[in-house]
């Protein structure tokens, strides 16, 4: 086969502007500023408990920021007409782009939602024209406080369209509408007739209609939590051509824990909830195949309070806002990896501390529409037919009127036919979305494997290793071993354990399903094994006994060399070694046999260690200059702690160095003569640590 590389070229952006995240606005006169890398408190104007979005442009500078009740411009003052909006400081609210427009916005924003039923409930949004007020921007009059849907819960959110143009605007109604709703943002506006979908959200009498909703990035699901008062937590997967929901995961249903603030890691595959039961933080993991059972308790709030927001920020570390009770709190938490499952994603509570002001429960969400992305381009891998045959490429991502495709013959339809071997390209576009390209080499089947591959010989026992160069262009093979054995592995191992001469075969179907016959791929000879071991003695040597190693075996003609703790020795069978100071003796041994082939062998000793430490039975401290201290020799430098005791137990003396000497006193006082205990902790390389003891007499 003439193996061809595959490439693919991805091209993958969203007509919107990822607005940036770097400045936060959130609790009471309270702002983070990113811009550094860290976080960084800054002033603000905003007074919420939980409410509050940030909007910046595609530079990162301040545009504008809400609490759902009113709206600050980029100086930090009210716009004219930015107050009254009829959202709740203790709801949610976001921000979104009106696609294709350079100075229009959207706020989205909920009323308060305290229990079941409360016809005040709803769903609202105004609009923000940032080219009136001298370019600092206003809520136009006309578009404002317009209801969207009565009867809403708390929650918000969003997801781009397919198109890569559009928006959805996601909410969830509450006891008396249980769906979810899809509304949709185009260059004309919001159209208040929304996609509803049963998610499966169940409302008790006395629950709340309050929680989180948030996209999964890299993904096309979201979760959702219920906190007041059932504890559920679910996933669910969101149709961004048609805004419908489907295929949903109850992933935990608790009453006591209440989850509520939600985040994901960066790469999506771990999530974050906290609780306002008893102010835990619990993590999932998402790449499992039971993700309800990696619940995994990483943070538990002190003192006791409640979990509020959770949020990723531009430095990948998801902040989190905690309500201590009862007055709230002016530091948030962090977890720093997010990606890392267990309790080594690293959380820390009071990591941020914000000065003397206060926050309770928000944080500033951000709205990325690269987090739902649209399929891939992918042809997939090259193709190999046979002569006559054909191949169809197919192109198509999903039934979508908006679809336009280009191949590299000029057809337009979304599926090549072809029986010509060649390289194809396809130019696709969807809807405002970026053109896609790929490319895929069609080849006319012929294989290549080469004869004679491999020629090869060993002693005693030989395990075979063959790996074809290009193992893809088969789909099944038969290898033939000569020893009566047969193997339908592709790449083979096999072991010859009696002397001869063997060769190897292969029959093989390629993907293609054309077969082929390969005779000698290889041809083995297996010589008799060379048998022979090490010995040692004694068996448990001290420092200065001289230990003994010696070659054992029955057979001649052959060639050795020892080499014993860096010492090398030519062609003996037994070698005297004195270890000295050495902890541990390693003798390798490497022998040729007739045949040429080499062996090699290992044997450890080990010296016994506490034959290296010298303590000594007595001393008199008399200032004689003769005898006068306490020292340990430590040869090998292994003693870890030296404590002395008196005869009732007491420890008078201890120290970690073994340089250090006891001068015989306590406490500034000479100790009495007489006989003290001693304990000394050594380690010897990296085994675990051992204690020996024994007692020194004090004279005088």
């Amino acid at each position: 086969m003439n193996s061809k590389t595959l490439l693919f070229f991805l091209i993958l952006t969203f007509g919107i502007n990822a607005q940036q995240h770097d400045l936060w606005h959130f609790g009471d006169n309270t702002g983070l500023d990113f811009t550094s890398g860290s976080p960084v408190p800054i002033g603000s104007a905003i007074e919420t408990t939980e409410s509050c979005y940030t909007m910046t442009d595609a530079n990162g500078n301040l545009l504008f920021y809400t609490n759902g009740v009113k709206v600050w411009d980029s100086n930090h003052n009210l716009m004219p007409n930015g107050t009254g909006l009829n959202g709740s400081t203790s709801s949610q609210c976001i921000a979104l782009a009106k696609p294709n427009t350079t100075d229009r916005y959207y706020i989205i924003y909920n009323s308060s939602h305290s229990n079941i039923p409360n016809t005040t409930i709803g769903t609202f949004y105004s609009e923000v024209d940032l080219s009136l007020n001298g370019g600092l921007g206003d809520v136009i009059t006309s578009n404002k406080n317009i209801l969207l849907k009565g009867n809403s819960g708390e929650w918000i959110s969003a997801s781009p369209h397919s198109n890569c143009e559009d928006t959805w605007i996601l909410t969830h109604g509450d006891q008396t509408n249980p769906v979810l709703n899809a509304f949709k943002l185009t260059n004309s506006g919001i159209n208040t007739t929304p996609v509803t979908s049963n998610i499966g959200v169940v409302f008790n009498n006395s629950d709340h209609a309050k929680g989180t909703l948030k996209p999964r990035p890299q993904s096309n699901q979201f979760v959702m939590t219920k906190p007041l008062f059932s504890g559920t937590i679910l996933l669910f997967d969101f149709n961004n051509s048609n805004g419908t929901a489907s295929n949903i995961n109850m992933i935990h249903s608790d009453a006591s824990t209440r989850g509520n603030g939600a985040e994901f890691s960066r790469d999506g595959n771990v999530l974050y909830v906290g609780s306002l039961g008893n102010g835990k933080i619990h993590q999932y993991d998402l790449t499992a195949g039971n993700i309800s059972t990696t619940r995994t308790e990483i943070g538990d709030l002190t003192p006791s309070g409640e979990a509020g927001a959770l949020q990723i920020a531009p430095d990948d570390k998801i902040y989190v806002n905690y309500n201590v009770f009862p007055s709230g709190s002016n530091f948030l938490g962090v977890i720093n990896n997010p990606s890392v499952t267990g309790t080594g994603c690293g959380y820390v509570e009071n990591a941020v501390n914000l000065g003397a002001v206060n926050t309770v429960y928000g944080l500033p969400w951000y709205y990325n529409p690269t987090q739902l992305s649209q399929p891939p381009l992918d042809l997939g891998n090259d193709t190999t037919i046979c002569a006559g045959d054909h191949v169809q490429i197919d192109g198509d991502i999903q039934s979508n009127t908006s679809e336009n495709y280009l191949w590299s013959d000029g057809s337009t339809d979304s599926v090549l036919t072809t029986n010509e071997p060649g390289t194809y390209w396809l130019e696709r576009q969807v809807g405002a979305c970026t053109v896609q390209t790929d490319t895929i080499d069609v080849i006319v089947d012929e294989i290549a494997f080469n004869q004679n591959l491999l020629d090869t010989s060993g002693c005693g026992e030989l395990l075979l290793k063959i790996t074809p160069d290009n193992p893809d262009q088969f789909s099944s093979v038969q290898w033939e071993l000569g020893d009566g054995n047969t193997s339908t592995s592709m790449n083979l191992e096999h072991t010859y354990s009696t002397p001869g001469n063997y060769t190897v075969n292969l029959t093989a179907t390629s993907n293609a399903s054309c077969n082929y016959t390969l005779p000698n791929i290889a041809s083995v000879e297996i010589f008799p094994n060379f048998d022979f071991n090490i010995s040692s003695s004694p068996i448990h040597p001290e420092y200065d006994d001289q230990i003994s190693f010696d070659l054992e075996t029955s057979q001649t003609d052959y060639q050795n060399t020892w080499t014993i703790n860096g010492s090398t020795y030519e062609n003996v069978d037994k070698v005297e070694y004195l270890p000295a100071s050495a902890t541990s003796v390693r003798a390798e041994l490497n022998v040729i046999d007739k045949n040429g082939c080499h062996y090699k062998r290992y044997e450890l000793v080990n010296v016994e260690s506490s034959a290296f430490i010298y303590v000594p039975n007595a001393f008199t401290p008399d200032g004689s200059g003769d005898n006068d201290v306490f020292r340990v020799s430590d040869i090998n430098n292994t003693v870890e702690s030296i404590s002395i005791y008196n005869r009732w137990g007491q420890l008078i003396w201890t120290t970690n160095n073994s340089l250090d000497a006891w001068d015989g006193t306590h406490n500034g006082k000479m100790v009495p003569d007489g006989t003290y205990n001693w304990k000394i902790k050594y380690k010897l390389d990296n085994t675990k640590s051992n204690i020996i003891t024994g007692s020194v007499s004090v004279l005088r």
